[in-house]
C-alpha cells in the first residue's frame, strides 16, 4: 500500500512539473522534454521503460496509476494549451511526437472521448484540425474494433446466448456506461463534417466513408464474438445492439446494413451460430429504435432467407416487430421497391410460426385496399403500392395452400363484394386496371375448381408489371413443411391442441388413425395368405401399404425385420423392413418377448436413406409395440424419458408414442370386432355356392323394415387402458425436478416441458371412466400447479390444457365431491390470475373456455340431482 502511494506521489509531481513548464512556454527546455518523456513511458501501449528507478521497478503499477488517475486530466490539459510551436520539430524527442503518442498509445476509449469532446469545444484553428487528424489516425489503428470487442467479451467461461432472454443487469450497466462513447461514434459525421475547412483535405469523416468504416469494424467485432463463442466464452452483444440502433436512428442504418451484409450474408444462411448472434443483437434493440433498424434492414437484404436468418421468429414473440410487419410496412410506407415487399412477405410465409402474422397482415391489407372512401382520397402511388402488396400475398397463398385457411377465404370474399365496385367505378384507368387484376387473382383463390372472375382489359406494361408479381421468386420459394418428416413434435402438438379445443369431436377424430391402422393391418395380413381358390390374375397385391415397387423379399419374422432395420448397407431391405414393421408387430403374439429390444431399435433408428415416410412409419411401429406390451414398453419409455444421452427429438418421440398408444388402448374393441366380422362375412359370401342363399341375403340387406323386433342391447367391452393407465401416467411426473438429469425442464428445456404437460393431459383424457380417475386428476392438478407462472406462454397454455383434460375426464359428481376443493381453487386461479393478469391472449381465451365448460358440467350435475 505504501509503495502505491509513493508511486502516485512521484507521478503526480511529474505531472505538475510538466504542466508548470508548459504554462511558462518553455517548449524548447530540455527539462520539459525529460519530464514529458518520463510520463510518455507510462502510456498503456508503450513498451519503453522509464528512467526513474522506482517507476522502472514497478512499471506495470505505475502505468495503471497514470492511466486511471492522471491520463484524462493531463491530455485535456495538453489540448487546452496546444501551441503551434510543438509541430515545428520532427525529432524523436520532440513535443510533437509526444503529443501525438499521448493519444495514439493511450487508452483507446479515453482517447476517443477526449478527442471527440475537444472537437466540439475548440474553435476553428490549428488545434482543431490537429485533433481531427489525431482522431482519424486513432480510428484507423483499429481503436473502434478494440473498444467494441472489449465491451463484448466477458470474463465468464460458459456460453449464454438465449435469443429471447432480456438484458441482464450487467449488460444494462455496461450499455449505460458506453452510452457517451456510442453517441460519440454515431454523431462524428454530423459534428466534424461542418467544421472541416480547406486546411483539412481528408474525406474520412464524410458520412458515406465514415459509416462504411464503422460498419466494417462492426463486422470484424462480430467475427471476434463468433470465434469467442466457438471457444465457449461468454459474450454480450448489448453494446453492438445499442450502436446499431443509434446508427439507424441517425439515418445511417441502410448504409450500415448494406456494408455488414456484404461481409456476412454468404455465411449467415448456412451457420446457425451466426444466425443466433444476429438474432440476439436484434432482440436486444429497444422498442423505440426497433422500427428504424427493421425497416432499413428489410430494404437492404437481398433475399428473404437472409431476413429469416437475422430475425428468426422474433415477430412472433415481440409485439412491436409484429406491428411493423403487419401494419407499418404495408399500410404506412409507400415505395416503388417491390423487392423489399417480396422479401418481407416471403419471410412471413416461409416461417410456420409467423403464419398468424401473415394472415393478420393480409386481412388488414385487404381491408385498406377495399375501402372506397380511402381509395378516393389517397394518391395513385399509394393505391398502386397496396395493389402490388396484395398481389404478392396472393402469390404466396397460391404457392402454400396451408396459408389459405377458411378465415382467409371469408376475408377475400368480403373484399370482392365490397371493394371491386369502388375500383371499377373509378374514372382513373390505372385504378380500374388495378382492380381488375387484383379482383381476378382474389377470385382465383376462392374458386379453384369453379369459374373465376374474368375481365377484358388491355395487357399493357402497367398490367404486365402487376401480373409479374403473381409469380413467387425463385429465392423466395420456401421449402414447404413436410408433414411426414418435419418435426414429429409440432404435428403431435397441433393434434392435441385440436382435441383440447374441440373435445366434443373426440369420438370421431381422436382414434381414427389407430382404428384404420389396426384394422387395415389385420385385413391386409389376411389377404397375404396364399390360397388355391384365387386365380393368379385376381391376386391382391401383397403389402398394399408399401409405396415401393422394387422387387425383393418381404420380412416374415420379427427377428428378420429387426436385422433389416439395423442394416445400413442395403437400402431396399431397410425400407421394406420399415414398411412392414407395424404389420409384423401386430400379427405376431410373441412380440412381448422382445418388445423392449424392438422398441430400443426403433427409438434409436436413423433415417439413413432419407425415406419420405420414415417418421410416420417408425412412430406407427413404436405405437404397435407399446399397444402389444403396454406395461413393459410404457415403463421402459417413461424411465428412459429422464435418462441420459437422449436428444430433445428422441424425448419428444417418446411422448408422442405414449400419447398415441394411450389413445389406441382406450378405444373400445367392439367396433373393431364388428368391422372384422363384416369383412369375414363378405369373404364367406363370395365363397358360398348356394345361389338361393346369396339372393336371399341380398334382398334382406336391401329391404327397409319399419319394425324388426327389439333392438340389440349394447355389449360391454373391456377398456384395455384401465389396468395400465398408471404406467403411462405416474412415472412421467416422478423425476421432473431431479438435479441429476441431463435435461433441465424447469429452466431451459421448456419445449420438452410443454409436450410433457400435453402428453399427461392426453393420457388423463384417455383414462376417462376408469376407477381411479379422480386420484389421477388430483395428482395432475397438483403437478401442474408449480408451472402456472412459467415465463413461456406455451408452457402456461400446456398447463391449461392439462387442467382442462383433468376436468373433462372426471365425472361431474366426483368433481363436486372428491375434487371439490381442487375445483374451487382451479376456478379462482383461472378467473383471478389468468383472465385478469396473464399477458398472453391465448391463455386468457383458453381459461375462459375452461371456465365455461366447468360451469356447464356443474349445472348439468345439479339438474340431474334435482331430477
Amino acid at each position: 500500500m505504501d509503495q502505491m502511494s509513493t508511486l502516485k506521489d512521484e507521478i503526480f509531481s511529474l505531472v505538475l512539473e510538466a504542466q508548470s513548464l508548459i504554462k511558462q512556454g518553455k517548449y524548447s527546455d530540455a527539462s520539459l522534454i525529460v519530464v514529458v518523456e518520463e510520463l510518455w513511458t507510462l502510456l498503456p501501449k508503450n513498451t519503453r521503460k522509464p528512467s526513474g528507478e522506482s517507476l522502472r521497478s514497478h512499471h506495470k503499477d505505475a502505468k495503471d496509476i497514470f492511466t486511471s488517475t492522471f491520463y484524462i486530466s493531463f491530455t485535456e490539459f495538453l489540448i487546452r494549451n496546444f501551441s503551434d510551436e510543438w509541430l515545428q520539430s520532427d525529432s524523436d524527442r520532440s513535443l510533437r511526437k509526444f503529443y501525438f503518442d499521448f493519444f495514439l498509445l493511450g487508452d483507446s476509449e479515453d482517447s476517443l472521448k477526449i478527442l471527440t469532446n475537444s472537437i466540439v469545444t475548440l474553435k476553428d484553428g490549428l488545434s482543431l484540425y490537429t485533433s481531427i487528424s489525431l482522431l482519424e489516425s486513432l480510428l484507423k489503428q483499429n481503436c473502434l474494433r478494440t473498444i467494441l470487442s472489449d465491451n463484448c467479451l466477458l470474463c465468464s467461461s460458459k456460453v449464454s446466448i438465449d435469443i429471447f432472454e432480456g438484458l441482464s443487469e450487467k449488460e444494462r450497466n455496461l450499455i449505460e456506461q458506453s452510452n457517451p462513447m456510442i453517441s460519440a461514434i454515431s454523431s462524428m459525421p454530423d459534428i466534424i463534417t461542418p467544421r472541416l475547412k480547406s486546411q483539412c483535405s481528408s474525406d474520412f469523416f464524410f458520412p458515406q466513408n465514415y459509416i462504411q468504416f464503422v460498419s466494417l469494424e462492426v463486422a470484424e467485432v462480430l467475427r471476434i464474438v463468433y470465434e469467442s463463442l466457438k471457444q465457449e466464452r461468454n459474450c454480450s452483444v448489448g453494446v453492438l445492439s445499442a450502436l446499431i440502433a443509434k446508427l439507424a436512428m441517425t439515418g445511417h442504418g441502410r448504409l450500415m446494413w448494406k456494408t455488414v451484409l456484404v461481409e456476412l450474408e454468404c455465411i449467415l444462411n448456412t451457420d446457425c451460430l451466426w444466425q443466433r448472434i444476429l438474432q440476439r443483437i436484434i432482440a436486444k434493440i429497444p422498442d423505440r429504435c426497433i422500427e428504424a433498424v427493421t425497416m432499413q434492414l428489410i430494404f437492404e437484404v437481398s433475399s428473404h432467407n437472409t431476413l429469416k436468418a437475422i430475425l428468426g421468429t422474433l415477430p412472433a414473440t415481440r409485439e412491436r416487430m409484429r406491428f411493423i410487419f403487419t401494419h407499418k410496412l404495408l399500410l404506412v410506407r409507400c415505395t416503388e421497391q417491390t423487392d423489399a415487399l417480396q422479401n418481407a412477405i416471403a419471410y412471413l410465409a416461409g416461417v410456420q410460426s409467423l403464419w398468424p402474422a401473415f394472415a393478420e397482415a393480409f386481412e388488414k391489407l385487404l381491408s385498406a385496399w377495399s375501402d372506397g372512401a380511402s381509395l378516393r382520397r389517397r394518391p395513385l402511388e399509394q393505391s398502386t403500392y397496396l395493389s402490388k402488396t396484395v398481389l404478392i400475398f396472393i402469390a404466396h397463398l397460391q404457392h402454400e395452400e396451408s396459408l389459405l385457411t377458411c378465415d382467409v377465404k371469408d376475408t377475400v370474399q368480403k373484399t370482392l363484394l365490397i371493394g371491386m365496385a369502388s375500383y371499377l367505378d373509378s374514372s382513373v384507368s390505372e385504378i380500374r386496371k388495378m382492380g381488375m387484376v387484383v379482383g381476378e387473382s382474389l377470385s382465383g383463390l376462392i374458386h379453384l375448381n369453379e369459374i373465376a372472375l374474368k375481365f377484358d382489359f388491355e395487357a399493357d406494361d402497367f398490367v404486365k408489371s402487376l401480373q409479374l408479381l403473381l409469380r413467387v421468386r425463385n429465392d423466395a420459394i420456401s421449402k414447404s413443411v413436410d408433414k411426414d418428416t418435419k418435426s414429429k413434435t409440432s404435428d403431435h402438438k397441433s393434434s392435441i391442441l385440436l382435441e383440447i379445443v374441440n373435445p366434443q369431436n373426440e369420438n370421431t377424430s381422436k382414434f381414427d388413425c389407430g382404428t384404420v391402422d389396426g384394422v387395415s393391418g389385420r385385413v391386409s395380413a389376411d389377404e397375404e395368405v396364399d390360397s388355391d381358390d384365387f386365380d393368379e390374375d385376381d391376386l391382391i397385391p401383397v403389402a398394399s401399404d408399401s409405396k415401393s415397387s422394387k422387387p425383393g423379399k418381404h420380412p416374415i419374422y420379427l427377428a428378420e425385420c429387426m436385422e433389416g432395420l439395423l442394416s445400413t448397407d442395403d437400402p431396399e431391405r431397410y425400407e421394406k423392413c420399415l414398411h412392414h414393421a407395424e404389420r409384423l408387430i401386430r400379427k405376431h403374439p410373441e412380440v412381448s418377448e422382445m418388445a423392449v429390444e424392438l422398441c430400443k431399435v426403433l427409438l434409436h433408428l436413423d433415417d439413413h436413406f432419407s425415406l419420405p415416410e420414415f417418421a410416420i412409419l417408425r412412430q406407427k411401429a413404436m405405437v404397435a409395440v407399446t399397444v402389444s406390451s403396454p406395461e413393459t414398453i410404457a415403463g421402459y419409455l417413461t424411465r428412459e424419458f429422464y435418462g441420459r444421452n437422449y436428444s430433445v427429438c428422441q424425448r419428444l418421440d417418446m411422448l408422442n408414442v405414449l400419447s398415441s398408444a394411450a389413445k389406441e388402448l382406450s378405444e373400445l374393441e367392439s367396433s373393431e370386432e364388428n368391422r372384422t366380422s363384416d369383412v369375414v362375412s363378405k369373404q364367406s359370401l363370395t365363397n358360398d355356392t348356394d345361389w338361393s342363399r346369396v339372393i336371399k341375403m341380398r334382398l334382406e340387406s336391401k329391404t327397409r323394415r319399419f319394425a324388426k323386433g327389439r333392438k340389440r342391447q349394447p355389449v360391454a367391452a373391456c377398456n384395455r387402458f384401465a389396468k395400465v393407465a398408471g404406467w403411462f401416467f405416474y412415472p412421467l411426473m416422478s423425476h421432473f425436478d431431479s438435479k441429476e438429469l441431463s435435461i433441465d425442464l424447469l429452466v431451459c428445456d421448456h419445449i420438452v416441458l410443454e409436450h410433457l404437460l400435453r402428453t399427461l393431459g392426453v393420457v388423463m383424457y384417455c383414462a376417462f371412466n376408469i376407477p381411479n380417475v379422480s386420484q389421477m386428476a388430483r395428482t395432475l392438478l397438483e403437478f401442474t400447479w408449480c408451472f402456472r407462472c412459467h415465463a413461456q406462454p406455451a408452457v402456461r397454455q400446456a398447463v391449461l390444457a392439462a387442467d382442462f383434460m383433468a376436468v373433462l375426464s372426471v365425472p361431474p359428481f366426483l368433481l363436486m365431491s372428491d375434487l371439490c376443493a381442487e375445483t374451487v381453487e382451479l376456478k379462482e386461479w383461472l378467473h383471478d390470475e389468468v383472465l385478469l393478469r396473464d399477458s398472453d391472449s391465448n391463455c386468457k381465451a383458453f381459461a375462459a373456455q375452461i371456465l365455461v365448460a366447468l360451469e356447464d358440467r356443474m349445472q348439468k350435475q345439479v339438474k340431474d340431482e334435482d331430477a
